[in-house]
């Protein structure tokens, strides 16, 4: 991803959460989209945008009812919590 601003939408893979990525996307913000177990449909919309602007979207699939889940992406994706 590049150096612009970054918006993680959860909930992003289908319906509204998807058109909030879109909006994002569209705006020039790189975007994280998240599904939980919309797998497909997630992957799809990550493709679609990177197809628009490559590079600028990534997927995350992680059950954010599950703080260590959370943690884990956090720390290890995106170094934002410290170890």
């Amino acid at each position: 991803m590049s150096e612009n601003k970054v918006a993680l939408i959860t909930g992003s893979a289908r319906r509204i959460g998807a058109s909030i990525v879109s909006k994002f996307h569209s705006e020039g913000f790189d975007v994280i989209v998240h599904a939980r177990s919309s797998t497909d449909a997630a992957q799809e919309l990550m493709e679609k945008m990177n197809s628009i602007r490559a590079n600028s979207a990534n997927l995350v699939l992680v059950n954010l009812t599950e703080t260590e889940e959370v943690e884990q992406l956090l720390s290890k994706h995106y170094n934002v919590l410290d170890e």
